[in-house]
């Protein structure tokens, strides 16, 4: 079995996406929240 600092590095590429793709996902909520906010805020406005 190999050693933990290698199995580490083997992991690396794939943390680093990880890492990067839960920083596209955050961009994303957030955009979707503030159009959230501007439909409610309309549809508030007609009621």
């Amino acid at each position: 079995m190999a050693d933990e600092g290698s199995y580490a590095e083997a992991n690396k590429a794939k943390l680093m996406e990880m890492l990067k793709r839960q920083g596209e996902v955050n961009g994303e909520l957030e955009t979707l929240e503030e159009k959230w906010l501007e439909l409610q805020e309309q549809i508030e406005q007609i009621a």
